[in-house]
Protein backbone atom coordinates (compact mmCIF):
# COMPACT_ATOMS: atom_id res chain seq x y z
CA UNK A 1 0.00 0.00 0.00
CA UNK A 2 1.68 3.44 -0.88
CA UNK A 3 1.66 6.13 0.88
CA UNK A 4 -1.02 8.09 -0.87
CA UNK A 5 -3.27 5.18 -0.07
CA UNK A 6 -2.32 5.66 3.44
CA UNK A 7 -3.19 9.36 3.63
CA UNK A 8 -6.57 8.72 1.92
CA UNK A 9 -7.30 6.06 4.35
CA UNK A 10 -6.29 8.30 7.33
CA UNK A 11 -8.52 11.13 6.09
CA UNK A 12 -11.79 8.44 5.94
CA UNK A 13 -11.17 7.23 9.40
CA UNK A 14 -11.19 11.16 10.71
CA UNK A 15 -14.32 11.52 8.66
CA UNK A 16 -15.89 8.86 10.34
CA UNK A 17 -14.35 9.88 13.81
CA UNK A 18 -16.05 13.63 13.34
CA UNK A 19 -19.10 12.39 11.83
CA UNK A 20 -19.48 9.86 14.91
CA UNK A 21 -18.42 13.14 17.26
CA UNK A 22 -21.02 15.86 15.83
CA UNK A 23 -23.44 13.76 13.39
CA UNK A 24 -25.03 11.51 15.76
CA UNK A 25 -25.49 14.26 18.93
CA UNK A 26 -27.08 16.65 16.30
CA UNK A 27 -29.41 13.39 14.94
CA UNK A 28 -30.48 12.92 19.15
CA UNK A 29 -31.19 16.76 19.25
CA UNK A 30 -32.95 16.54 15.95
CA UNK A 31 -35.22 13.85 17.45
CA UNK A 32 -35.86 15.31 20.72
CA UNK A 33 -36.85 18.08 19.43
CA UNK A 34 -39.52 16.46 16.89
CA UNK A 35 -40.54 14.22 19.99
CA UNK A 36 -41.42 17.52 21.64
CA UNK A 37 -42.79 18.68 18.88
CA UNK A 38 -45.47 15.70 18.35
CA UNK A 39 -46.19 16.22 22.23
CA UNK A 40 -46.36 20.47 22.24
CA UNK A 41 -49.86 21.03 21.22
CA UNK A 42 -51.46 18.99 24.12
CA UNK A 43 -49.05 20.81 26.68
CA UNK A 44 -50.18 24.05 25.04
CA UNK A 45 -53.73 23.34 25.62
CA UNK A 46 -52.71 22.13 29.35
CA UNK A 47 -50.97 25.27 30.09
CA UNK A 48 -53.58 27.63 28.80
CA UNK A 49 -56.09 26.04 30.62
CA UNK A 50 -54.30 26.36 33.64
CA UNK A 51 -53.67 29.84 33.07
CA UNK A 52 -56.84 30.70 32.15
CA UNK A 53 -58.19 28.62 35.67
CA UNK A 54 -55.54 31.42 37.14
CA UNK A 55 -56.44 34.21 36.13
CA UNK A 56 -60.30 33.64 36.87
CA UNK A 57 -59.14 32.26 40.38
CA UNK A 58 -57.31 36.06 40.82
CA UNK A 59 -59.99 37.79 38.92
CA UNK A 60 -62.90 36.20 41.41
CA UNK A 61 -60.52 37.07 44.36
CA UNK A 62 -59.72 40.47 43.23
CA UNK A 63 -63.92 41.64 42.71
CA UNK A 64 -64.44 39.48 46.16
CA UNK A 65 -61.84 42.50 47.60
CA UNK A 66 -63.38 45.04 45.86
CA UNK A 67 -67.34 43.80 46.49
CA UNK A 68 -66.24 43.59 50.36
CA UNK A 69 -64.25 46.90 50.47
CA UNK A 70 -67.20 48.56 48.80
CA UNK A 71 -69.92 47.04 50.91
CA UNK A 72 -67.62 48.18 54.42
CA UNK A 73 -67.03 51.97 52.87
CA UNK A 74 -71.20 51.65 51.92
CA UNK A 75 -71.68 50.56 55.62
CA UNK A 76 -69.61 53.12 57.35
CA UNK A 77 -70.86 55.94 54.88
CA UNK A 78 -74.38 55.05 55.79
CA UNK A 79 -73.55 54.78 59.65
CA UNK A 80 -72.14 57.98 59.77
CA UNK A 81 -75.19 59.49 57.69
CA UNK A 82 -77.53 58.38 60.95
CA UNK A 83 -75.50 59.65 62.85
CA UNK A 84 -75.86 62.82 60.82
CA UNK A 85 -79.23 62.54 61.08
CA UNK A 86 -79.45 61.58 64.95
CA UNK A 87 -77.33 65.48 65.25
CA UNK A 88 -79.96 66.55 62.71
CA UNK A 89 -83.30 65.28 64.46
CA UNK A 90 -81.50 67.02 68.12
CA UNK A 91 -81.48 70.46 66.21
CA UNK A 92 -84.27 70.27 65.15
CA UNK A 93 -86.26 69.21 68.88
CA UNK A 94 -87.80 65.71 67.33
CA UNK A 95 -89.38 63.89 70.19
CA UNK A 96 -88.61 60.02 69.53
CA UNK A 97 -92.26 59.17 67.79
CA UNK A 98 -91.25 61.85 65.18
CA UNK A 99 -87.77 60.79 64.74
CA UNK A 100 -89.35 57.16 64.04
CA UNK A 101 -91.67 58.65 61.77
CA UNK A 102 -89.09 60.18 59.90
CA UNK A 103 -86.94 57.41 59.75
CA UNK A 104 -89.90 55.88 58.07
CA UNK A 105 -90.43 58.16 55.90
CA UNK A 106 -86.75 57.94 55.02
CA UNK A 107 -87.17 54.35 54.03
CA UNK A 108 -90.43 55.06 51.67
CA UNK A 109 -88.87 57.38 50.01
CA UNK A 110 -85.23 55.31 49.48
CA UNK A 111 -83.41 58.18 49.82
CA UNK A 112 -79.93 57.03 49.61
CA UNK A 113 -78.79 60.04 52.51
CA UNK A 114 -81.03 60.27 55.98
CA UNK A 115 -79.64 63.70 56.54
CA UNK A 116 -80.69 65.01 53.31
CA UNK A 117 -84.60 64.69 54.12
CA UNK A 118 -83.72 67.70 55.91
CA UNK A 119 -82.93 69.58 53.09
CA UNK A 120 -85.03 67.71 50.41
CA UNK A 121 -88.47 68.58 50.45
CA UNK A 122 -89.94 66.24 47.37
CA UNK A 123 -88.40 62.93 49.14
CA UNK A 124 -90.03 63.81 52.50
CA UNK A 125 -93.44 64.74 50.25
CA UNK A 126 -92.87 61.09 48.74
CA UNK A 127 -92.40 59.04 52.10
CA UNK A 128 -95.33 60.76 53.60
CA UNK A 129 -97.55 59.72 50.51
CA UNK A 130 -96.24 56.05 50.93
CA UNK A 131 -96.50 55.87 54.81
CA UNK A 132 -99.96 57.35 54.81
CA UNK A 133 -101.04 55.03 52.19
CA UNK A 134 -99.59 52.42 54.40
CA UNK A 135 -101.96 53.31 57.13
CA UNK A 136 -104.78 54.01 55.24
CA UNK A 137 -106.93 50.66 56.75
CA UNK A 138 -106.29 51.79 60.26
CA UNK A 139 -107.97 55.01 60.95
CA UNK A 140 -106.85 55.45 64.73
CA UNK A 141 -103.28 55.28 63.38
CA UNK A 142 -103.69 56.94 60.32
CA UNK A 143 -105.11 60.43 62.76
CA UNK A 144 -101.71 60.00 64.99
CA UNK A 145 -99.57 59.66 61.73
CA UNK A 146 -101.30 62.65 60.11
CA UNK A 147 -100.34 64.62 63.60
CA UNK A 148 -96.90 63.77 63.94
CA UNK A 149 -96.40 64.52 60.16
CA UNK A 150 -97.64 67.71 60.27
CA UNK A 151 -95.46 68.71 63.71
CA UNK A 152 -92.47 67.72 61.06
CA UNK A 153 -93.60 69.76 58.82
CA UNK A 154 -93.35 72.51 60.47
CA UNK A 155 -90.14 71.75 62.52
CA UNK A 156 -88.24 71.31 59.72
CA UNK A 157 -89.38 74.46 57.89
CA UNK A 158 -92.06 72.91 55.21
CA UNK A 159 -95.28 74.55 56.10
CA UNK A 160 -93.63 78.20 55.52
CA UNK A 161 -92.27 78.42 51.92
CA UNK A 162 -91.44 81.45 50.56
CA UNK A 163 -93.26 83.22 48.02
CA UNK A 164 -92.00 81.88 44.63
CA UNK A 165 -90.40 78.98 45.91
CA UNK A 166 -91.25 75.45 43.83
CA UNK A 167 -93.96 73.45 44.98
CA UNK A 168 -94.12 69.40 44.61
CA UNK A 169 -97.13 68.07 46.91
CA UNK A 170 -100.75 70.15 47.46
CA UNK A 171 -99.90 69.75 50.84
CA UNK A 172 -97.91 72.54 50.04
CA UNK A 173 -100.66 75.04 49.42
CA UNK A 174 -101.36 78.03 51.23
CA UNK A 175 -104.85 78.82 52.65
CA UNK A 176 -106.80 81.05 50.40
CA UNK A 177 -104.72 79.47 46.81
CA UNK A 178 -107.23 79.81 43.82
CA UNK A 179 -107.51 76.46 42.11
CA UNK A 180 -109.38 75.99 38.85
CA UNK A 181 -111.68 72.59 38.91
CA UNK A 182 -112.99 70.65 36.22
CA UNK A 183 -114.50 67.17 36.04
CA UNK A 184 -113.15 66.26 32.50
CA UNK A 185 -109.80 67.04 30.52
CA UNK A 186 -112.07 68.20 27.66
CA UNK A 187 -111.43 71.71 27.19
CA UNK A 188 -114.70 72.53 26.78
CA UNK A 189 -115.87 71.87 30.56
CA UNK A 190 -116.71 74.49 32.61
CA UNK A 191 -113.99 75.29 34.71
CA UNK A 192 -115.18 76.07 38.52
CA UNK A 193 -112.96 78.85 40.59
CA UNK A 194 -112.37 77.80 43.91
CA UNK A 195 -110.08 78.42 46.75
CA UNK A 196 -108.01 76.44 49.40
CA UNK A 197 -110.04 76.44 52.68
CA UNK A 198 -107.92 74.28 54.91
CA UNK A 199 -105.13 71.59 54.21
CA UNK A 200 -104.07 68.71 56.35
CA UNK A 201 -102.13 65.94 55.72
CA UNK A 202 -105.14 63.54 54.92
CA UNK A 203 -106.68 65.79 52.65
CA UNK A 204 -107.54 68.97 50.99
CA UNK A 205 -110.52 71.24 51.72
CA UNK A 206 -111.42 73.73 48.97
CA UNK A 207 -114.62 76.67 48.89
CA UNK A 208 -116.85 76.75 46.57
CA UNK A 209 -118.79 79.20 45.50
CA UNK A 210 -122.45 79.56 46.44
CA UNK A 211 -123.61 79.41 42.64
CA UNK A 212 -121.54 76.36 41.64
CA UNK A 213 -122.38 73.98 44.52
CA UNK A 214 -124.72 72.43 42.76
CA UNK A 215 -122.76 71.67 39.92
CA UNK A 216 -120.58 69.71 41.54
CA UNK A 217 -121.04 65.83 42.53
CA UNK A 218 -121.29 64.33 45.54
CA UNK A 219 -119.89 60.85 44.77
CA UNK A 220 -117.12 59.79 46.53
CA UNK A 221 -113.96 58.49 43.92
CA UNK A 222 -115.30 61.04 41.30
CA UNK A 223 -111.94 61.91 39.46
CA UNK A 224 -111.42 65.86 38.80
CA UNK A 225 -108.79 68.05 37.74
CA UNK A 226 -107.35 70.90 39.10
CA UNK A 227 -104.68 73.96 37.60
CA UNK A 228 -102.87 76.59 39.91
CA UNK A 229 -100.68 79.29 39.13
CA UNK A 230 -97.79 80.55 41.26
CA UNK A 231 -96.28 84.06 41.06
CA UNK A 232 -93.13 83.93 39.99
CA UNK A 233 -93.04 80.43 39.56
CA UNK A 234 -94.88 78.31 37.24
CA UNK A 235 -98.19 77.02 37.01
CA UNK A 236 -99.43 73.65 38.54
CA UNK A 237 -101.93 71.04 37.27
CA UNK A 238 -102.83 68.06 39.14
CA UNK A 239 -105.40 64.82 39.60
CA UNK A 240 -107.66 64.20 42.36
CA UNK A 241 -110.50 62.45 43.56
CA UNK A 242 -113.51 63.68 45.31
CA UNK A 243 -113.77 62.38 49.07
CA UNK A 244 -116.85 63.99 50.41
CA UNK A 245 -118.99 67.28 50.48
CA UNK A 246 -119.44 68.74 53.81
CA UNK A 247 -123.15 68.68 54.52
CA UNK A 248 -124.05 72.37 53.32
CA UNK A 249 -122.26 71.83 49.98
CA UNK A 250 -119.78 74.76 50.38
CA UNK A 251 -116.93 72.96 51.22
CA UNK A 252 -115.42 70.15 48.61
CA UNK A 253 -112.82 67.33 50.41
CA UNK A 254 -110.10 65.98 47.73
CA UNK A 255 -107.12 63.45 47.62
CA UNK A 256 -103.27 64.91 48.07
CA UNK A 257 -100.79 64.44 45.42
CA UNK A 258 -97.46 63.66 46.30
CA UNK A 259 -96.03 65.85 42.98
CA UNK A 260 -97.85 67.95 41.02
CA UNK A 261 -97.56 68.72 37.63
CA UNK A 262 -95.35 71.94 36.49
CA UNK A 263 -95.00 74.52 33.45
CA UNK A 264 -92.63 76.22 33.66
CA UNK A 265 -93.44 80.60 33.46
CA UNK A 266 -91.09 82.95 31.63
CA UNK A 267 -89.26 84.81 34.07
CA UNK A 268 -91.67 87.63 32.76
CA UNK A 269 -94.56 86.89 31.03
CA UNK A 270 -95.96 89.35 28.91
CA UNK A 271 -99.51 89.82 27.98
CA UNK A 272 -101.52 90.62 24.90
CA UNK A 273 -102.86 94.26 25.63
CA UNK A 274 -104.28 96.86 23.63
CA UNK A 275 -103.36 99.97 25.73
CA UNK A 276 -102.60 103.99 24.75
CA UNK A 277 -99.26 105.24 25.93
CA UNK A 278 -97.76 108.74 25.81
CA UNK A 279 -94.09 109.09 25.29
CA UNK A 280 -91.52 111.19 24.58
CA UNK A 281 -87.83 110.60 23.36
CA UNK A 282 -85.21 111.60 26.19
CA UNK A 283 -81.88 109.61 24.90
CA UNK A 284 -81.08 109.29 21.47
CA UNK A 285 -77.63 108.81 20.00
CA UNK A 286 -79.45 108.33 15.81
CA UNK A 287 -81.28 111.56 16.18
CA UNK A 288 -80.67 114.11 18.96
CA UNK A 289 -82.94 116.75 17.70
CA UNK A 290 -85.35 114.74 18.53
CA UNK A 291 -84.40 115.02 22.28
CA UNK A 292 -84.21 119.13 21.86
CA UNK A 293 -87.25 119.39 20.59
CA UNK A 294 -88.98 117.24 23.70
CA UNK A 295 -92.24 116.40 21.56
CA UNK A 296 -94.67 114.29 22.96
CA UNK A 297 -96.07 111.45 21.05
CA UNK A 298 -98.82 108.24 21.70
CA UNK A 299 -98.49 104.84 20.59
CA UNK A 300 -100.43 101.62 21.21
CA UNK A 301 -98.99 99.09 23.48
CA UNK A 302 -99.31 95.55 22.58
CA UNK A 303 -97.99 93.59 24.76
CA UNK A 304 -96.40 94.30 28.35
CA UNK A 305 -94.69 92.23 31.09
CA UNK A 306 -92.59 92.54 33.74
CA UNK A 307 -89.55 93.36 31.79
CA UNK A 308 -90.59 95.52 28.68
CA UNK A 309 -93.26 96.36 26.53
CA UNK A 310 -94.00 96.44 22.83
CA UNK A 311 -94.81 99.69 21.70
CA UNK A 312 -96.52 100.51 18.11
CA UNK A 313 -95.89 104.02 16.73
CA UNK A 314 -96.48 106.07 14.08
CA UNK A 315 -92.61 108.12 13.73
CA UNK A 316 -90.09 106.02 13.30
CA UNK A 317 -88.15 105.39 16.46
CA UNK A 318 -83.92 104.17 16.65
CA UNK A 319 -82.55 101.28 18.18
CA UNK A 320 -80.71 102.47 21.54
CA UNK A 321 -83.81 105.49 21.99
CA UNK A 322 -84.94 106.14 25.53
CA UNK A 323 -88.28 106.84 25.89
CA UNK A 324 -90.09 108.42 28.99
CA UNK A 325 -93.67 106.34 28.84
CA UNK A 326 -96.54 106.78 30.45
CA UNK A 327 -99.83 104.72 30.63
CA UNK A 328 -102.65 102.50 31.98
CA UNK A 329 -102.63 98.77 32.62
CA UNK A 330 -105.76 97.29 34.12
CA UNK A 331 -106.82 100.29 36.15
CA UNK A 332 -103.17 100.98 37.37
CA UNK A 333 -101.78 104.22 36.40
CA UNK A 334 -97.84 104.26 35.50
CA UNK A 335 -96.09 107.68 35.17
CA UNK A 336 -92.60 107.70 33.98
CA UNK A 337 -91.01 104.67 32.99
CA UNK A 338 -88.09 104.62 31.26
CA UNK A 339 -87.36 102.06 28.13
CA UNK A 340 -85.05 101.33 25.78
CA UNK A 341 -85.37 100.52 22.61
CA UNK A 342 -84.04 97.10 21.55
CA UNK A 343 -85.40 95.95 18.28
CA UNK A 344 -87.89 97.60 15.70
CA UNK A 345 -90.16 95.99 12.68
CA UNK A 346 -91.95 98.10 10.38
CA UNK A 347 -94.94 96.86 9.38
CA UNK A 348 -98.92 97.70 7.83
CA UNK A 349 -101.44 98.36 10.00
CA UNK A 350 -104.98 98.55 7.78
CA UNK A 351 -102.93 100.12 5.36
CA UNK A 352 -100.98 102.41 7.34
CA UNK A 353 -96.99 101.82 7.73
CA UNK A 354 -96.37 101.79 11.37
CA UNK A 355 -93.15 100.59 13.32
CA UNK A 356 -93.17 98.02 16.76
CA UNK A 357 -91.01 99.09 19.01
CA UNK A 358 -89.57 96.35 21.44
CA UNK A 359 -88.75 97.89 24.64
CA UNK A 360 -87.05 97.08 28.02
CA UNK A 361 -87.92 98.69 30.83
CA UNK A 362 -84.49 100.47 32.69
CA UNK A 363 -84.00 101.96 36.04
CA UNK A 364 -87.60 100.78 37.20
CA UNK A 365 -88.56 100.51 41.03
CA UNK A 366 -88.62 97.19 41.97
CA UNK A 367 -92.08 97.97 43.23
CA UNK A 368 -93.89 99.19 39.58
CA UNK A 369 -92.07 95.89 38.23
CA UNK A 370 -94.11 93.63 41.28
CA UNK A 371 -97.01 95.94 40.57
CA UNK A 372 -96.92 94.93 36.85
CA UNK A 373 -96.44 90.88 37.09
CA UNK A 374 -99.02 90.98 39.82
CA UNK A 375 -101.69 92.46 37.44
CA UNK A 376 -100.49 90.43 34.78
CA UNK A 377 -101.20 87.01 37.00
CA UNK A 378 -104.06 88.36 38.19
CA UNK A 379 -105.49 88.37 34.70
CA UNK A 380 -104.90 85.70 33.66
CA UNK A 381 -106.09 83.67 36.52
CA UNK A 382 -109.31 85.65 35.25
CA UNK A 383 -108.79 84.28 31.43
CA UNK A 384 -107.91 80.77 32.47
CA UNK A 385 -108.39 79.30 36.01
CA UNK A 386 -111.69 81.25 36.69
CA UNK A 387 -113.18 80.53 33.30
CA UNK A 388 -116.76 79.33 33.53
Amino acid sequence: MGRSSQLKLMKRFLLHVLLGLFVSPLSAQITRVTKIGETWPSASKTSILVLILFLVVGLIGFGSVMLWRYLRRKEENARLSWERFDMAALNHNLNNPEQETLRRIIHQSRVPDPESIFKNILSFEIGIARDINNHVSDRESLAGLAQTVASLRDKLGYSRLPEGTRLYSSRELGVGQPVAITFSKDPSDERIMTRVHDVSELELALSLPQDKQERVPSLPGTPLFCNLFQPKDAEYFFDSRLLRKDGSGHFLYITHVAEMGRRQLREFVRLDVKNEAAFRVVRSDAAPQVVKDAKRSKGLVIDIGGGGLNLRTVEELHINDVLLLSFSFLGESFFGVKGKVLRIMAKTVHGEPVFQNHLSFIEMENAAREKIIKLIFKKQREEIQWKT
